[in-house]
């Protein structure tokens, strides 16, 4: 499951916003855990204070 959650991160593209709930309907804990993961491990997401949304942001390497 947390191998899905990250292709689905890596191919969102930058600026795409999207609902935890809508995503994540059988096991928003669990999603939220593969998010936070992604984020240690480099990803480049931002999640709303609230966590009911994040956002994927633009890698740096883009403005190069």
């Amino acid at each position: 499951m947390k191998e899905l959650a990250f292709k689905f991160f890596d191919e969102m593209k930058s600026g795409q916003v999207v609902a935890i709930k809508e995503i994540a309907k059988k096991d928003p804990e669990a999603f939220k855990q593969y998010l936070k993961d992604y984020i240690d491990l480099g990803g480049r997401i931002t999640i709303s204070s609230d966590w009911k949304k994040f956002r994927k942001d633009s890698d740096e390497r883009d403005f190069k």
